[in-house]
């Protein structure tokens, strides 16, 4: 069985449509294990998922904000399945989202449908996501610095607990996807990537709390954390 792991800041209308799209294409039965990662309680986001959870379900509710990764660990610590899909809730099921990752699954130690790649600016001391054209590019898993990335990730559950899990100092969120790719890599492990029917949105609930400049400061400071965990060998 997959344990879905999806982590939600808000967006109420959005996170439902998320979770029934999820059940609509479902084949297999699965568990979802949703956080309430510190929302405004004038949103009332338990209000809208709750009555679209069954028994084997679970809700999580954080009355403070937590970082990304510590919510998906804290999801990862009560999950039931043998799989965990990290999914965002900016997400539409469109078709049979269960048969190409667990197939995928049996080849790969880390899959989803987007790699990207982090490339060394050593100017800056960072490593930051190759864009071709402002747009960013679609890597190969056999490239130096790919990643899978974090919006729809795919694992057993053991192999996540194996890595540890996303790195909590990533804070409070991006870089996280990417550092954990490539402790697989480092360890053996391989990716791949794989079609899966679910489109992505992008950026939807981050766009919505926050400006598009604090967003760029958060990332750039856990490109810092990158290059010297990956570069320079430090330890963070």
């Amino acid at each position: 069985m997959i344990s879905v792991l999806m982590v939600a800041g808000g967006n109420p209308e959005m996170s439902a449509t998320a979770v029934r799209s999820l059940k609509e294409r479902a084949s297999y039965d699965y568990q979802l294990v949703f956080v309430d990662n510190g929302s405004d309680t004038a949103e009332d986001l338990k209000a809208h998922i709750k009555p679209l959870l069954n028994e084997k379900d679970i809700f999580i509710r954080n009355e403070v904000f937590r970082s990304f990764a510590r919510a998906n660990n804290q999801a990862a610590s009560v999950a039931d399945g043998d799989h965990l899909l990290c999914l965002n809730n900016d997400i539409v099921a469109e078709g049979d989202w269960q048969t190409p990752l667990l197939e995928a699954g049996k080849k790969y130690e880390l899959c989803g449908p987007n790699v990207r790649q982090l490339a060394i600016v050593l100017e800056i001391k960072a490593m930051m996501c190759r864009r071709v054209d402002g747009v960013m590019y679609e890597a190969e898993v056999t490239d130096v610095g790919a990643y899978i990335e974090g919006w729809c990730l795919f694992l057993r559950k053991d192999y996540y607990r194996q890595l540890g899990g996303f790195d909590e100092v990533f804070w409070p969120m991006y870089c996280e996807d990417s550092d954990l790719s490539f402790r697989a890599t480092t360890s053996g492990g391989k990716l791949g990537k794989v079609a899966v029917p679910i489109r992505h949105l992008g950026s939807q609930d981050s766009l919505k709390y926050l400006k598009q400049s604090w967003k760029d400061t958060i990332n750039m400071a856990n490109n810092h954390k990158m290059y010297a965990r990956w570069v320079q060998g430090a330890i963070l």
